[in-house]
């Protein structure tokens, strides 16, 4: 329940709710973090830290001071075998580097994301967009380190 909530208001901070209810969805992401830490739900513990990470972006933190979530969630989600979800935590690191303005930091994890999709996407009949959205954040991490 406390990672649905934090979702929900994570959601809302996309629609601008700004950074006090990305203090609200904070205190419930990680909550919701020590609660599958607890129960050993690695997958249900990933997904806390992603949404740590997100939350922390948006109560203008740093970068920098988000990302170790960020990391431990996709190396979770990796050992796991979720390899969409790595790749989309990934992905959602060098968006979020490329708004901060670290955009050359970003770039080895659109990479990644972008090999990780692509792996995926490989050989299917339809393709789901995966790659296309990974190779634009790593257009996005070029771009935000002032690459032409």
């Amino acid at each position: 329940a406390t990672e649905v909530l934090a979702s929900l208001l994570i959601k809302m901070c996309d629609r601008s709710a700004g950074p006090r209810m990305a203090k609200e969805a904070l205190k419930y992401a990680r909550e919701a973090a020590n609660m599958a830490s607890a129960l050993g739900d690695r997958p249900a513990e990933a997904k806390a830290l992603y949404l740590t990470f997100c939350a922390k972006m948006y109560t203008e933190a740093s970068w920098r001071d988000g990302l170790r979530y960020a990391k431990e969630s996709a190396l979770m989600y990796a050992a796991a075998g979720c390899r969409w979800w790595q790749g989309t935590v990934l992905r959602t690191i060098a968006d979020w580097a490329a708004l901060k303005g670290q955009g050359q930091d970003g770039l080895p994890y659109a990479e990644e994301a972008l090999a990780i999709f692509r792996e995926i996407e490989e050989g299917r009949p339809k393709r789901m967009g995966w790659e296309a959205s990974a190779l634009a954040a790593v257009v996005g991490a070029h771009a935000a380190a002032g690459e032409e």
